[in-house]
């Protein structure tokens, strides 16, 4: 809290300075003198008394047991409202439950539980059929071409309760990436064609064809939470700083293992194989997976309405460990993913919440964490991304890492690693 009531104490600074200057221009030199020291006490007592209001909201707002990161965009909120009440408007059911659903940001969460839930116990089950061209309308014949038929992706169909302690599975079907990617690039015309393809799991209706991808925040042993810059290659949000690595769930043949991914720890392996290297690995991991839900993100150029595993991986290795294995090529398949990378760590829950508030500009890079001077955030730039990073070009954020940032912290600061009784067993 000592970072948030700093910011706030440079205000009142600033707001006497303006105040009493603004007062000295354009009080009379005729008003009489025991009204000028009135006029300049009230002054004396209104500005602190604002600013310490407006402190005590966000201190409320901090220790709020659900805090509330941001209102998602007008198209996301109206997207569930007309999928729910759609065709003859009576009130429909979906798998999830309705009490547990939640937007934050442009992620709506079906689920999700700040206490561990291992990430090992998370069960994909390719129980439901592929989900195919030919089950939906208005897409020209040949426009989808599979590049690799064998080798398919997982689209998301239902979740079992996942609030029960002994059953959590996302049932899924086998998808084509190529498939994905025409929709994300159509969205209006097939959405106009397919209204029955429920992106918000509406029962008994036709699952719209996204991915389920896996987004994990990684944090080291002493403390450090990872950040990449994706590049220009990667097939969403390029140029963009994310807040964890993603990988999309196979359940078919991949490159790195002959079988599917069988629960979502698999997916988060190679995930770390192919992106920061088979040695990094190897090291013991903790894992918690903090939510699953829909990422819903509409842009000019391609929409993202893919399904969104929100997952912590506590990796027992230092950053060194982390900087070690980006600096051997040979070691990360997918390195060229990612144009730079650095790591923050946070000391309280209140310098989350300021970075958080200050991401809303999606041009907020490690450059103005450290020239932040309310926001209490080591900074470390992976030394190979130094000179890029800091060569005065602006990057956005993902749009989705705001909400993934903030499940990560309310699970790091009351059950993770940055938890009072995690800190002292360290």
């Amino acid at each position: 809290m000592q970072s948030l009531w700093r910011a706030h104490w440079s205000t009142v600074k600033t707001g006497y300075v303006g105040a009493l200057t603004l007062y000295a221009l354009i009080a009379p030199a005729f008003v009489h003198s025991a009204i000028n020291a009135a006029l300049v006490l009230a002054i004396l007592v209104l500005v602190p008394g604002a600013v310490l209001a407006r402190y005590a909201v966000s201190l409320r707002q901090l220790r709020r047991r659900e805090p509330w990161v941001g209102e998602p965009s007008y198209p996301s909120r109206r997207a569930i409202n007309d999928e729910l009440r759609r065709d003859d408007g009576s009130s429909r059911t979906v798998w999830w439950d309705r009490a547990e659903g939640k937007w934050f940001d442009e992620f709506f969460a079906f689920w999700w539980k700040v206490t561990t839930v291992p990430c090992e116990s998370i069960t994909l089950v390719v129980d439901e059929r592929p989900l195919t061209v030919a089950q939906y309308e208005g897409i020209p014949p040949n426009a989808v071409t599979p590049a690799k038929p064998e080798r398919k992706k997982a689209a998301l169909v239902r979740l079992s309760p996942f609030l029960s302690d002994s059953d959590r599975q996302i049932h899924c079907a086998p998808i084509d990436w190529e498939f994905t990617q025409w929709v994300g690039h159509h969205l209006p015309e097939f959405e106009h064609a397919n209204p029955q393809a429920t992106v918000f799991g509406v029962s008994d209706q036709i699952p719209f064809p996204g991915l389920i991808c896996v987004h994990t925040l990684l944090s080291t042993m002493d403390g450090w939470v990872l950040f990449s810059l994706r590049s220009q290659q990667t097939d969403y949000f390029a140029g963009a700083w994310s807040a964890s690595f993603e990988e999309q769930v196979e359940i078919g043949p991949t490159t790195t293992a002959r079988q599917r991914d069988s629960t979502v720890l698999d997916t988060m392996r190679r995930g770390v194989t192919e992106e920061l290297g088979s040695e990094l690995a190897r090291y013991p991991m903790t894992t918690t997976c903090l939510g699953v839900g829909r990422e819903h993100v509409l842009t000019g150029e391609q929409a993202v309405l893919n399904c969104g595993v929100l997952a912590a991986l506590h990796i027992h290795a230092p950053l060194s460990a982390i900087w070690h294995a980006l600096d051997d090529p040979g070691q990360a398949e997918d390195l060229f993913e990612h144009l730079g990378w650095f790591a923050c760590r946070f000391s309280r829950a209140a310098d989350v919440a300021m970075f958080l508030a200050e991401m809303r500009n999606r041009e907020f890079g490690p450059r103005d964490i450290l020239a932040h001077h309310g926001l209490g955030v080591d900074v470390r730039v992976h030394p190979a991304s130094s000179e890029y990073i800091r060569a005065g070009d602006r990057f956005r954020w993902h749009p989705t890492s705001r909400a993934r940032l903030h499940l990560w912290s309310r699970w790091a600061f009351q059950h993770g690693p940055l938890a009072p009784q995690s800190r002292g067993a360290g």
